[in-house]
């Protein structure tokens, strides 16, 4: 220890590591917890990799809204490794029989997706629950995140582990952590965030002589067959007779959306060839990275769907929480294609439920639908046109919505979205659900086409009747040695000083959700009381119009969504229009990022 802490001081002294990792590093060389992993720690050390240190200690891996994620490495507070999952599942456990106060044994439901390490990962898990004396049950297979949301309500489990991270490269993972409800919100967040940071011990129980005793139990059947079940008690019945392109992205979606497609009555459902292996290095996608909300990302899937007669094509993201749609512009399948957005989709699924919901004479005064304040007003729109309510001011995070769903009753649950191919009809998934939303999808499909309309030509009707709406997310990477602290002074500037212009239309307005202002062009400033989040929204002289910016957690990056409409008979020179409109906005604030 003290020729590694030499070396150590004296690399800090030559700027060759920062400060955090410098207390980072001597803790792991001299605590009892970290004592399996100092050999490591002491031989990046003698071999002087210094920038790997660095990288991997200069901080604790943070948490998210969805737990911790980041880069797996074999050591580092910073990272993805067996130490840092365990604590977080330790101090969850903690959190748990803090609060318990049944006679029953504490339960937590734990899965695991696709990607590298997930099952090393989550048997830890198990191990570390069942030494707190929390009863577990695992699915030994990898499964989709709605499916562990679903078995939290199943199995009545006092908590939830999920191994998985829903974006990133092959090189990534992370653990999502759930209480009896679902998602963590505040306070409980905070709670398990401090057991987290006070674990000084991880005590593991064997794994095998845990389901001996069965203390581990497998329940992967279970899981799986009462999911499937209860997603397609919320299908409706109608035409199944149409060619369904699906992509899993190589992830669980094979064996967890097709078999409910099939269960559904969809009989002609083709997984694409590429992307139907179960396989977390993701080989068929830039950078390893199955980025389900880009376009280009997913080209061959239109191509093949184009080739092959698919009259729509469907894609979850590797862990099914999300659903991305392509379809006809006409009934043409073989003339061109386009992709339906975010927000598009969403329109669509309200529109199609509360029609079906009004057939059958299910929706009544406390009927609700629930989106964030960057969800589509053409959602309000359709669901003002039934008469049905719409909680519209929530924080663009899926764990709110959850929290709202427990505030009005899930009886009185219709629809929830947010801005990102987010959905759920399902109250009891807790969690964003793309294998519900799928087949939702596929059931209106295949009634439009029955009447001659391609998924597109049905969206256009619903332009005709509420208006025009267009919008486009984006990602900017806001890192050039900088990192964070540029992406902070950047949403300072849009807060305080931007630009009078974007894409030719003035800046009428500010709403900043951090300090719950609104700043008017002369200078006046109104308070307004709602959610509180990191998150500015820029109002546009163009009535509709308008840009939210907000930071990516830990990524060094900035998520801006433009959102624009308008009202008019023709609907796709309309489109036209109001994409270019909102490029020349997006060029304007990629310009303003980019020279600040």
């Amino acid at each position: 220890m003290d020729i590694a802490s030499e070396k150590l001081e004296t690399a800090f002294t030559q700027q060759l590591i920062a400060a955090g990792a410098v207390e980072n590093i001597k803790n792991w060389l001299t605590k009892s917890q970290y004592a399996p992993f100092a050999p490591t720690v002491a031989e990046h050390i003698e071999q002087a990799n210094w920038k790997v240190l660095n990288d991997v200690f200069w901080t604790a891996l943070p948490f998210t809204a969805h737990g911790r994620h980041g880069r797996m490495y074999e050591i580092g507070s910073n990272t993805i490794n067996e130490l840092t999952i365990g604590e977080t599942a330790r101090g969850l456990a903690e959190a748990v029989l803090e609060q318990h106060q049944n006679a029953k044994v504490p339960s937590c439901a734990i899965a695991f997706g696709v990607r590298h390490r997930s099952r090393q990962f989550a048997r830890i898990c198990a191990e570390v629950m069942a030494a707190a004396g929390i009863k577990v049950y695992f699915c030994d297979q990898p499964r989709a995140t709605p499916e562990l949301g679903h078995a939290l309500v199943r199995l009545n489990c006092s908590c939830g582990i999920m191994i998985s991270t829903e974006q990133g490269p092959a090189n990534e993972n992370g653990i999502k952590i759930y209480w009896k409800n679902g998602p963590m919100v505040p306070p409980d967040d905070q709670r398990i965030m401090d057991r987290v940071r006070g674990v000084i011990a991880v005590p593991r129980k064997d794994f095998e002589s845990g389901v001996a005793i069965n203390e581990i139990e497998i329940s992967t059947p279970e899981v799986a067959d009462s999911f499937r079940s209860a997603t397609c008690q919320f299908s409706f019945s109608g035409p199944r007779d149409i060619s369904i392109l699906y992509s899993p992205l190589n992830g669980v979606g094979s064996k967890v959306a097709v078999p409910v497609f099939h269960a559904d009555g969809f009989r002609h459902v083709e997984v694409f060839p590429a992307h139907a292996d179960e396989d977390g290095s993701f080989p068929h996608f830039p950078r390893q990275m199955p980025d389900f909300a880009n376009p280009q990302t997913l080209k061959p899937l239109i191509e093949h769907a184009r080739s092959t007669g698919a009259n729509v094509l469907l894609a979850n993201d590797p862990d099914c929480q999300h659903v991305v749609c392509a379809a006809p512009l006409t009934t043409d399948t073989t003339g061109p294609w386009e992709w339906i957005t975010s927000q598009q989709i969403a329109a669509l699924l309200v529109d199609y439920l509360l029609e079906k919901r009004a057939a059958n004479n299910s929706l009544h005064s406390q009927s609700t639908v629930i989106t964030t304040f960057l969800t589509s007003e053409l959602v309000r729109r359709i669901a003002d046109s039934y008469g049905v309510n719409t909680v519209s001011d929530l924080t663009p995070d899926f764990r709110w919505l959850i929290a709202e769903i427990d505030g009005i009753g899930s009886e009185n649950f219709v629809f929830a979205a947010d801005h990102n191919y987010g959905y759920l009809v399902n109250p009891d998934v807790r969690e964003s659900d793309g294998v519900g939303a799928a087949l939702l999808l596929a059931g209106l499909a295949a009634e439009c086409w029955q009447t001659g309309m391609s998924l597109h030509q049905k969206l256009f009707e619903i332009f005709e009747i509420h208006g025009v709406f267009q919008e486009n997310r984006t990602v900017l990477q806001c890192s050039d040695g900088t990192g964070l602290g540029k992406a902070g002074a950047v949403m300072t500037m849009f807060r305080e000083d931007p630009p009078e212009k974007f894409g030719d239309m003035e800046v009428t307005g500010i709403k900043d959700f951090q300090a719950q202002l609104v700043r008017e062009p002369d200078y006046q400033v109104f308070p307004f009381s709602g959610p509180r989040a990191n998150l500015v929204v820029l109002e546009l002289d163009e009535p509709g119009s308008y840009f939210s910016v907000q930071p990516l957690g830990h990524e060094h990056q900035l998520e801006v969504c433009v959102f624009t409409c308008e009202k008019s008979d023709s609907i796709q020179s309309t489109q036209i229009e109001l994409r270019e409109r909102i490029e020349r906005v997006e060029v304007d604030i990629r310009k303003f990022v980019d020279e600040f």
